[in-house]
C-alpha cells in the first residue's frame, strides 16, 4: 500500500515494527486466492490464517500471561490497516478484538487466561454473537433471552451477522432480568441450530437459532451485571479496528487508481494529464488523509485513557468517518477506472464489496455519527461543563471574568487594532503565543492543547483576525532569523507593539506567487523596493510588512527572490484600502516607489526567499486550515437553529450533526499536521489538503446557516439568539466567501496536490 504522507507520522518503535511486518506479510497476498474462498466455509484462507496466528497476531490484544503480545492500539491498528489494504478476509477482528476482548474481561482470571491462550495459539475459534438475526432468518423474536433453569441458564432467540461461520464456540449475548450476560456455547450444543447467510463480499456469516440451550455456570463468561459495559467496550474496540481496515482498503484502491491514471491513455494522452481527473483524485486524497488523521487520533484516545465515554465517542467518530470515506473513495475509483471496474476482471470490485460490508457492520456512518453526537450532547446538556486541565481551567475562569462584552460574538471579525486591548491583557498573563516555544516567550503548548485553548475561547465568541506576526512571521524568524532580528522583533510581536502584514500577492502573481515582479535592488547598505502588493490584509493598520521581492531578475522563476522586513512608515509606501462585500476594509493595495529598506532587514540569504516563502505559505495554510473558523460558524448555526425551535427537528439535526462531524474530522487533520511541524517534520504539498477541507467545510456550514436563517439571513442586521448574544447570518456567509481564494485558490491547491503529492501530470 502506498502511504501518501509517510514523512508526517512518527510512530513508536513497536508500531513501526508491526507495520513493517504486516506490510511484508501481506505483500504476497493476492486477490485470486481471496476470490477462491468466497461463499465457502471458512471464507478465509486457512494456511494464511495459520501463519498470522504463528506471527502472534491473533493475540495482539491479549497480555503475556495468555501468550499474547498486548500491543498498543497505535500498533494494532497498523496491522488492521494492512489487512484492509490486502482485502484479506482472515478473521483477525472477530478473533483478536471481539472474542479476545470478551474473554479478557471475564471476572475469572484463570478462565480468561486459559481461554485467551487457546485463542491466541489458534487452538480454539471463538465468535461473538450479539446482533439480532436478520429479519426472516429464524422464527420467533430476534435477539436472545436467558432465564434460570435450576443449576444452568437456558438461552432462547435468534442471533446473526456472525462473520466466522466455522467457529467452535459462540460467545452468546443474552438478556435476562439482571442484565446482559455473555455465555460460551459449543457449536454442537443441544438446542442450537446454525444456519448461514452470505454477505455481499462473499464472507459466509452464521445465524444462530437457540431453543432452550442450557449453559452451565462454568460457561458464563461475563455475568449479567457486567455484560452490558463489557460488550459496549469490546464493540468500540471493534469499531476502531474496522475503521483501520476501511482506511487500508480506501488507501490501497486510491493507489491502484493513481497508477491506472498514469498508465491508461485516452485521446492520445495519459488520463493523469486531465485536470478534471487530477482534481477528483486530489479530493479523494483528502478523504484518505482525513480518515487516517481521525483513526490515529482515536487510537491515541484508546491508548491514553480508559474513560468509556471518551472511547465511545472516539470509536464512533472513527467508524463514521471511515465508513463514509471508504464508500466514497472506492466508488469514485470505480468511476475513474471506467467500465473495466464493473467487471470481475478488475480487483476493485472485491474492495468495493468488502467496504460495503465493513461500512455497515458495527453501525454505518450515520448510526455512528448520531451515536457520537448524542454522547457529546449528553455531556453538555446535563449542565456540567467538561472537566478541563488545571492550566486551562485557570484561563477559562480568567477569560470569563475579564473578557469585555464588546469582544463576545461581534458581528464581524475584529481587526488587530480593535483587539489590541485584549492582546495586551493576554500578553500580561503570558498567554498571547500558545504555539511559540517557551524560550521565545510562548506557552509551548502541544497541538492538541492549543486546540483545547481555542475551544475555550470559542465558548465566549472571540472572533479576531489572524495576527500574522504571531502565526506566520514569528515562527519563521525563530527558524531563519538572526539573533539580532529575533531580539528586535519577537518581543514586540508578543507585546503587540508591532503589528505585521504580509506582502506576497501581486496583481499578476496571486496563486502563482513565483511570478511576482516587485523588485529589490541592492544599493550599498540598503535595498530599493519598487512594485505593488495586493490583497494585503489590514495593511492600513500594520506597523511592518514581511515582503517577498525579486532581487535577481535573471534567475529562474522560483529563484532570485528575497525575504525582507519593511517599516510601513518608510517614505514611498502608499496604502489604499479595498472595501470588501461586507463593507469592511480588510484588504489593501500597497505601492512601493523607491522604498529604501536597510540590508539588515534581509531574512536568510539573498535570493533564497522562496524556501522561506514556502515555509510561511505552509504556516498560512495551516492557519487558514484552523478549525476555529468552521467551529465558530457551527456555533452560530446551532444558535440560529435553537432560536427557531429546530434543534430536535430531524432534517436540521441530521444536517447539523453531519457538519459537526466534518468539523471534528477537520480538527484531527489539523492536529496531526501541526504536530508534525512542532516535531521538526516538514510539510509539503499535503498542507493544501487542510486548506481545502477547512475552507470548504466552513463554506458548507455558512451556506446551511444562510438557508436556516431564511429571510432574516438576507438582512444587514444581527439576530438576537438569547443570553445577550446575536448572530449576523449574512455577514457570516460573506466572511467565508474568500476562504477558498486566499492563501492560494483551492483550484490551484488541487493542482499542487495532483502534481507533487499524487504525481499526476
Amino acid at each position: 500500500m502506498n502511504h501518501l504522507t509517510p514523512h508526517i507520522d512518527a510512530f513508536g518503535e513497536e508500531a513501526v515494527l508491526v507495520g513493517e511486518s504486516a506490510r511484508a506479510f501481506f505483500a504476497s497476498s493476492d486477490v485470486k486466492s481471496i476470490r477462491e474462498r468466497l461463499g465457502r466455509i471458512p471464507s478465509y484462507r486457512p494456511p494464511v490464517w495459520r501463519q498470522m496466528v504463528d506471527m502472534g497476531w491473533a493475540g495482539w490484544r491479549a497480555d503475556a500471561a495468555a501468550q499474547g503480545s498486548a500491543l498498543s492500539f497505535e500498533a494494532g491498528l497498523l496491522l488492521h490497516e494492512e489487512l484492509g489494504a490486502a482485502a484479506a478476509p482472515e478473521p483477525l477482528l472477530q478473533t483478536a478484538v471481539l472474542a479476545a476482548g470478551v474473554l479478557g474481561r471475564s471476572p475469572s482470571p484463570a478462565y480468561a487466561v486459559e481461554a485467551l491462550g487457546r485463542l491466541a495459539r489458534g487452538e480454539t475459534a471463538y465468535a461473538l454473537a450479539w446482533q439480532p438475526a436478520a429479519r426472516g432468518a429464524a422464527p420467533g423474536p430476534r435477539g436472545a433471552r436467558a432465564r434460570r433453569q435450576g443449576d444452568a441458564m437456558a438461552l432462547d432467540g435468534a442471533l446473526g451477522y456472525i462473520p466466522l461461520a466455522d467457529a467452535e464456540y459462540f460467545l452468546v449475548c443474552a438478556r435476562c432480568e439482571e442484565g446482559l450476560g455473555i455465555y460460551r456455547v459449543r457449536r454442537d450444543a443441544p438446542g442450537l441450530a446454525v444456519a448461514t447467510v452470505e454477505r455481499i463480499d462473499g464472507v459466509v456469516c452464521a445465524q444462530l437459532a437457540l431453543e432452550r440451550v442450557r449453559v452451565a455456570d462454568a460457561d458464563t463468561v461475563i455475568p449479567p451485571a457486567q455484560g452490558e459495559a463489557a460488550l459496549e467496550a469490546v464493540l468500540d474496540e471493534g469499531r476502531l479496528a474496522l475503521s483501520a481496515e476501511l482506511l487500508g482498503a480506501m488507501a490501497e484502491v486510491l493507489d491502484i487508481t493513481l497508477e491506472y491514471l498514469r498508465t491508461r491513455k485516452q485521446f492520445g494522452r495519459a488520463l493523469s494529464g486531465f485536470q478534471a481527473l487530477q482534481h477528483r483524485a486530489a479530493d479523494l486524497a483528502g478523504q484518505v488523509e482525513t480518515t487516517r488523521s481521525v483513526v490515529q487520533a482515536s487510537a491515541r484516545v484508546f491508548d491514553q485513557t480508559a474513560d468509556p465515554i471518551r472511547r465511545r465517542i472516539a470509536a464512533s467518530r472513527a467508524k463514521a468517518r471511515a465508513s463514509a470515506g471508504a464508500i466514497e473513495v472506492i466508488n469514485a475509483c470505480v468511476q475513474l477506472h471506467g467500465g473495466i471496474a464493473y467487471t470481475e476482471e478488475c480487483d476493485i470490485g472485491v474492495y468495493l464489496k468488502r467496504a460495503m460490508a465493513l461500512a455497515a457492520w458495527l453501525g454505518d456512518a450515520r448510526a455512528n455519527r448520531d451515536r457520537a453526537a448524542e454522547l457529546a450532547e449528553r455531556g453538555s446538556d446535563d449542565g456540567a461543563r467538561a472537566e478541563l486541565p488545571a492550566w486551562l481551567e485557570e484561563i477559562r475562569a480568567w477569560v470569563e471574568d475579564n473578557l469585555p462584552p464588546a469582544y463576545r460574538y461581534p458581528a464581524r471579525r475584529m481587526s488587530w487594532r480593535e483587539a489590541h486591548g485584549w492582546h495586551r491583557k493576554l500578553h500580561e498573563r503570558g498567554w498571547v503565543a500558545p504555539a511559540w516555544p517557551r524560550e521565545f516567550g510562548g506557552m509551548g503548548l502541544t497541538p492538541y492543547e492549543e486546540l483545547q485553548l481555542h475551544e475555550v475561547y470559542e465558548t465566549f465568541g472571540l472572533n479576531t483576525f489572524q495576527n500574522m506576526g504571531l502565526t506566520m512571521l514569528g515562527p519563521l524568524l525563530q527558524r531563519y532569523g538572526t539573533p539580532a532580528q529575533q531580539q528586535e522583533y519577537l518581543p514586540r510581536i508578543l507585546s503587540g507593539e508591532t503589528y505585521w502584514c504580509q506582502g506576497y500577492s501581486e496583481p499578476e502573481a496571486g496563486s502563482d506567487l513565483a511570478a511576482l515582479r516587485t523588485s529589490a535592488v541592492r544599493e550599498g547598505d540598503e535595498f530599493v523596493v519598487n512594485g505593488q502588493k495586493i490583497w494585503t490584509s489590514l495593511a492600513h493598520e500594520a506597523d511592518m510588512m514581511f515582503l517577498l521581492a525579486r532581487t535577481d531578475p535573471a534567475a529562474k522563476k522560483q529563484q532570485g527572490i528575497s525575504f525582507l522586513l519593511v517599516d510601513m512608515k518608510t517614505p514611498g509606501i502608499t496604502v489604499n484600502p479595498i472595501v470588501n462585500l461586507t463593507g469592511a476594509k480588510d484588504f489593501c493595495s500597497v505601492f512601493f516607489d523607491n522604498v529604501r529598506v536597510p540590508a539588515k532587514n534581509l531574512v536568510g540569504e539573498p535570493n533564497q526567499g522562496w524556501t522561506m516563502a514556502k515555509s510561511v505559505l505552509g504556516s498560512e495554510r495551516i492557519m487558514i486550515g484552523h478549525p476555529r473558523f468552521a467551529k465558530s460558524a457551527l456555533q452560530a448555526l446551532r444558535q440560529i437553529g435553537a432560536n427557531r425551535g429546530l434543534s430536535e427537528e430531524p432534517v436540521f439535526r441530521h444536517l447539523y450533526r453531519g457538519l459537526a462531524a466534518e468539523v471534528a474530522d477537520l480538527e484531527a487533520l489539523y492536529v496531526r499536521y501541526l504536530d508534525a511541524l512542532r516535531n521538526g517534520r516538514q510539510l509539503g504539498a499535503e498542507v493544501s489538503l487542510l486548506k481545502i477541507r477547512s475552507s470548504e467545510t466552513w463554506q458548507r456550514i455558512v451556506e446551511t446557516l444562510r438557508e436556516t436563517a431564511g429571510e432574516q439571513g438576507a438582512l444587514d442586521a444581527q439576530e438576537a439568539v438569547g443570553d445577550g448574544l446575536s448572530v449576523h447570518a449574512a455577514v457570516q456567509f460573506l466572511h467565508a466567501r474568500p476562504a477558498t481564494i486566499y492563501g492560494g485558490s483551492n483550484e490551484i491547491q488541487r493542482n499542487i496536490l495532483a502534481a507533487h503529492l499524487l504525481k499526476l501530470s
